[in-house]
């Protein structure tokens, strides 16, 4: 459910930047992402691990089938994420203007001050949806993806053509008033959907009170017949109630996963500051002026990373579903490791043809969806970035499930030393490439980043998940047929262009190199014939 209304809210994400481009441009891009990575360490800071943190501890407390302490859970990390997301969204705007100096272009301090709230409003909504998945419900979160999304296509393509006319940064803040509005739309619909649930649960625990009083008097008349005639016999012992915490024992345990979780979350970002604040500079003391460094780094982060992260939707929805499956399995003290291949597998098999796509076909994709957006020199550079950024897909696909199992046995810390390694990878490949190569070093910095990361954590688990053994084959098989299928589909694609629309040729390219990939995974019995068909 997460996965597919998780792709929706990607696709929705992804064609947004479509138009947005063409209001904004290179340079608007530029500036739109230079606000996102200050915003999502203040975000992260303030909720990162909590939606993580709830979820563990709810799906514990259900375990113990307590579900007053689960609902106490939800309400004491609201009120603490009410004061800690109030304290971010307040730095972003008293800082605003040092921040958009430090990052090389002034012009981006407004654009705070649109996205702001949305560091409060994020944090609360990280609670209800954290509880939600912590109940295995994940209807709510879903939905207020979808949500999200919409309402930020709709407000945000507002709001930047009608602030067009007062500038270009205007333009840029008018479409971050739209992110915050989908969050506050957002924020409402999982409120009213927690009462509608609790108001539904109370309904049937009534109905279920009654139904068990008919039971009591009846079993009571009985016995009292039947008194006289039998023994008597010895009570038997009370069935026992559910571990009461007080407020500040909840508070320990949901920081206790909430922190290493949040740190761990706070390395991509703080990756992506490095980014902000190198970038630009770099690119503008290498000879370039700040209106073409700028609309590098928007091309970077704005239409290659709207693609590259799409993907990535899907091994996140099966990493989100695991943790609570990993927290009850550890709980009841049984074995993990079929969960742990089997997620594996999935996230795999679902994000590994998308780097065969990128990499075959991705000055074509861009092309098509931008043509009207970008100049050709841009479209150019772009699908030569996303030729190698494609490589992320697979090992995100790798690293989200990889932290889910680490958090779920309790070694949370793990996948966040990991990561700061994978970062710091990434901080001094950008600072050795980016001179020499310009952009592309970013995102060769980057794969490098995530390269090490993954290796480090496959480490980590094969020391502390037993039989785990089937790692290797997960990641080497799909990437072995993804590789297969991107030679089959650029040559596809190189025959059927020109002849026909580059619509239904991109569509034919794509379709050969799936059957391929799908084909080989079959063949090496990656995944059992009862598994595809519940696929």
């Amino acid at each position: 459910m997460l996965a597919l209304c998780g792709i929706i809210a990607k696709m929705i994400g992804a064609m947004y930047k479509i138009p947005l481009t063409g209001i904004l441009r290179a340079e608007g891009m530029g500036l739109y992402q230079l606000v996102f990575p200050f915003y999502v360490v203040l975000l992260t800071i303030s909720s990162g691990g909590l939606p993580v943190a709830i979820s563990k501890i709810v799906s514990e407390r259900m375990a113990d089938n307590d579900k007053k302490g689960a609902t106490r859970v939800l309400w004491a990390a609201f009120f603490s994420l009410s004061i800690i997301g109030s304290l971010g969204s307040l730095i972003m705007l008293l800082f605003r203007n040092q921040i958009a100096a430090a990052q090389g272009n002034y012009l981006a301090a407004i654009a705070y001050v649109g996205i702001a709230p949305s560091v409060l409003i994020v944090a609360l909504i990280s609670c209800f949806r954290g509880y939600f998945q912590g109940r295995q419900n994940m209807l709510p979160t879903a939905v207020s993806q979808l949500i999200e999304q919409g309402i930020k296509l709709i407000a945000g393509m507002v709001g930047a053509t009608y602030m067009m006319r007062y500038g270009l940064e205007w333009a840029v803040f008018g479409a971050l008033v739209g992110v915050s509005l989908s969050e506050l739309v957002a924020l409402l619909f999982l409120v009213v959907a927690y009462y509608v649930v609790q108001k539904r649960r109370k309904n049937k625990e009534k109905q279920s009170n009654a139904n068990g009083n008919e039971d009591l008097l009846y079993a009571r008349s009985m016995l009292t017949e039947a008194a006289s005639e039998v023994e008597p016999v010895l009570p038997t012992a009370p069935v026992s109630s559910p571990k009461t915490f007080s407020a500040a024992q909840i508070y320990k345990r949901i920081y206790a996963v909430a922190i290493p979780v949040t740190l761990g979350a706070l390395v991509i970002p703080i990756t992506q500051v490095i980014d902000s604040l190198l970038i630009i500079n770099l690119l503008t003391h290498s000879g370039q002026t700040i209106r073409e460094a700028t609309s590098a780094y928007g091309l970077l982060a704005g239409p290659v990373s709207a693609l590259v992260n799409m993907p990535a939707v899907l091994s996140m929805s099966i990493a989100m579903a695991l943790l609570p499956r990993i927290s009850r399995l550890v709980a009841q003290k049984k074995d993990v490791s079929q969960a742990t291949t089997k997620a594996f597998k999935y996230s795999m098999l679902s994000g590994a043809p998308f780097f065969a796509l990128f990499v075959a076909l991705g000055t074509p994709i861009l092309r098509l969806l931008f043509r009207n957006a970008l100049n050709p020199d841009m479209v150019e550079l772009g699908g030569f970035l996303l030729c190698f950024a494609g490589a992320y897909v697979i090992f995100v696909s790798f690293l989200q499930p990889a932290a889910a199992v680490l958090q779920g046995v309790g070694k949370a810390y793990v996948p966040v030393v990991n990561l700061f390694i994978g970062a710091a990878v990434k901080a001094l490949g950008t600072v050795i490439l980016l001179p020499i190569i310009g952009i592309l070093g970013a995102v060769l910095a980057t794969l490098m980043c995530y390269m090490v990361t993954a290796f480090l954590d496959t480490i980590a688990i094969r020391r502390y998940v037993k039989n785990s053994k089937g790692l290797l084959a997960a990641f080497l098989l799909p990437v072995t047929g993804s590789i297969l299928a991107a030679v089959v589909t650029k040559l596809a694609f190189w025959l059927a262009d020109g002849h026909m629309p580059s619509i239904i040729a991109l569509g034919v390219a794509g379709l050969s190199g799936i059957i391929v990939y799908l084909g080989f995974l079959l063949i090496v019995r990656y995944i059992r014939w009862d598994e595809w068909r519940r696929i």
